[in-house]
């Protein structure tokens, strides 16, 4: 009788490890399922910002382009111009109106990955985030009809001016081009130029550039001062 319930017991324990093994499986199977899910979802709900934030810089600039050249045709401009759009109030201002600060409030939203082949129909960076965060547009309309637009910070940089056109090199006012110019010696001094610093280089510019200055130029530097 002792024997029969040792064997008892020595079966009731061996079906409970292996249900326990059975059940750990499961765990295991459910956990690894549940991972997969999250991770689809949350690859999914990624790409699903990153498709808002283009579609709303596609949106933009569709309208910036459209207001521009509404604006030129009942402005009767002869030749090109560069607006600035202010998505607020949906109007464009003249882009040589503004000697300093540009006092539009930024809107980009796709960052630079998202904008790497002009998805949203402007070259640049629509959003630096800390670099730089929202930027606007500058629509650039031609008397031909032909319109270009990029986005830009509250400042001219070099690196706007890389993005410029021609035509559009050509209608900077001198203080413009100070600003780009200022830009391009912060950037030597080892800088990234943004905000007051950059207003603090655009002032310094009308003092003489010392020889170290001199040296450090660039070559888009070289092609400002010569359009000028």
């Amino acid at each position: 009788m002792k024997e029969y319930g040792e064997k008892v017991r020595a079966k009731i324990s061996s079906k409970i490890r292996s249900e326990g093994g059975i059940a750990l499986i499961f765990v295991v199977l459910l956990a690894a399922i549940g991972a997969v899910l999250l991770s689809i979802f949350y690859l999914g709900y990624q790409q699903h910002l990153k498709n808002s934030r283009r579609l709303f810089d596609e949106v933009t600039v569709d309208t910036a382009e459209r207001v521009a050249k509404e604006t030129y045709i009942l402005d009767i401009r002869s030749g090109g111009i560069t607006y600035y759009y202010n998505d607020i109030h949906r109007t464009v201002t003249d882009a040589a109106e503004y000697d300093g600060k540009i006092d539009i409030s930024g809107y980009g939203r796709s960052y630079a990955s998202e904008n790497e082949h002009e998805e949203t129909g402007a070259v640049g960076i629509p959003n630096k985030g800390k670099d730089g965060g929202a930027q606007i547009l500058a629509v650039c309309v031609e008397s031909d009809g032909t319109i270009h637009s990029r986005w830009q910070g509250a400042w001219l940089t070099a690196e706007d001016y890389e993005l410029m056109t021609p035509e559009e090199r050509k209608r900077l006012t001198t203080a413009q081009k100070k600003q780009i110019d200022a830009s391009l010696i912060y950037q030597d001094a080892g800088g990234q130029a943004s905000g007051s610093e950059q207003q603090e280089s655009s002032e310094a510019q009308a003092q003489p550039q010392t020889e170290t200055q001199a040296q450090t130029e660039t070559q888009a530097h070289t092609e400002l001062q010569a359009a000028s």
